[in-house]
């Protein structure tokens, strides 16, 4: 008898036992997408999904993606945020990366105002040669073959990546250069004519395109005066 006891103590263990509560959980806690995709998000108890519209849905930073009231994710410029679905007092989160199709370009010092000597020491080009309002650096990518700076009174107020090209690249490169800027500058204004990607703080405008005298060309200019600047590549000598 004595060596039934332990048989009928786990028959009274299983039969005291409840089953589990199912967990909660969030589809992606981690997730890499790129500029122009969308996810949508998905919460889950057990194997069952729970409507997205009951949850209130943030991101951290709209500037690098949004995410609507039923759970989908827009991104839009390369970055990092954190979507958060709160319901009950309980929070679900997903770190969201937004990374690059291209990092072919590396762009000039973004900081208009600095003298030749400062543009020197932060640029990692190599220095090529100074002529003119115009200072030259000769760069490492094989898809621009030149950096220059333009100075005002010792003061650097315009920039310019001069790319490669061949006939048999045109159409890929046009592609390649049109997506790394707009995982970067998603705002596009009309300025003097003409098309600028601009950042979301306003303080630059770049301005992509082709020059029968220099080629294809990016012109970096502070949005604050960009309209009265752009002619300033024309005195480019590539």
């Amino acid at each position: 008898m004595k060596h039934l006891i332990p048989y009928f103590l786990i028959v009274l263990t299983l039969l005291g036992c409840k089953d589990p509560v199912p967990a909660t959980r969030i589809d992606s806690p981690v997730i890499d997408l790129k500029y122009d995709n969308l996810h949508q998000f998905i919460i889950k108890k057990g194997k069952d999904e729970i409507a997205p519209s009951k949850f209130q849905w943030t991101s951290s930073d709209e500037k690098v993606g949004t995410v609507d009231s039923n759970g989908l994710f827009k991104a839009r410029k390369i970055g990092q945020t954190k979507i958060r679905a709160m319901a009950d007092g309980k929070t679900f989160e997903s770190n969201v990366t937004i990374s690059p199709y291209n990092t072919f370009v590396i762009e000039p010092i973004l900081e208009f105002g600095l003298d030749e000597a400062a543009i020197r020491t932060k640029e990692i080009r190599e220095f090529l040669t100074k002529s003119g309002n115009w200072v030259y650096f000769e760069s490492a990518s094989p898809s621009v073959r030149r950096v220059a700076y333009y100075f005002e009174n010792d003061k650097s107020v315009h920039s310019l990546l001069l790319f490669q090209y061949t006939l048999e690249n045109y159409a890929s490169n046009i592609a390649m250069f049109g997506t790394y800027y707009n995982e970067r500058y998603p705002n596009k204004e009309n300025i003097g004519g003409k098309v600028a990607y601009v950042d979301d703080n306003k303080t630059l405008a770049i301005f992509y395109a082709h020059d029968d005298y220099i080629g294809y060309n990016t012109a970096y200019y502070p949005y604050k005066n960009a309209a009265q600047k752009i002619g300033l590549a024309k005195s480019f000598h590539p």
